[in-house]
């Protein structure tokens, strides 16, 4: 009975992992590669910067008091359910990424692994004063602090997640 009950819930995991995305609300695919989650100091669980001021109250979903296990699977339900974050203002560290695509524009995301560091995702950001110029944002693989409020857009076919109007921390 033991082995059967195990085998379902085996086979409920597999297929929960499989449909993550299956609403059809993706990240940019090249910027869900893994990543080492160390900064260029070799720190895995960075303490949360000071260098900029926010009130808190201001935040709706804090990922930066979670553990990392929390905080992927957050991330990983924004994505499978962008609906019920629209317009909440989003608080997260990860490891900086920007990617420029072939047409010439650059996409600039926040990214956090799970706590195995097999497996990590982004949520692409623009920040507030910063726009599309990739010079007025962080080096790749830098650890960051970001808030921005939640939206998404739509490209062809995909919808997209994002923060909009974000400030680095």
């Amino acid at each position: 009975m033991k082995k059967l009950v195990f085998l379902l819930l085996s086979a409920v995991v597999l297929a929960s992992s499989l449909g993550g995305c299956s609403k059809g609300t993706f990240i940019r695919s090249n910027m869900v590669n893994t990543y080492n989650m160390t900064n260029a100091d070799g720190e895995t669980t960075p303490e949360a910067s000071s260098a900029a001021v926010i009130d808190d109250g201001e935040i709706d979903v804090d990922l930066t008091v979670m553990n990392n296990t929390m905080v992927y699977s957050e991330v990983m339900h924004m994505l499978y359910a962008p609906e019920e974050y629209i317009g909440k203002r989003i608080k997260m560290n990860g490891l900086f990424s920007k990617v420029r695509e072939d047409d010439g524009r650059w996409f600039f995301s926040c990214m956090v692994s799970d706590a195995t560091l097999c497996c990590s995702r982004g949520i692409e950001f623009i920040l507030k004063d910063g726009g599309d110029d990739p010079d007025s944002y962080p080096k790749h693989n830098e650890w960051i602090n970001v808030a921005g409020v939640f939206s998404t857009y739509v490209e062809g076919e995909y919808t997209y997640c994002r923060l909009v109007d974000a400030v680095l921390l």
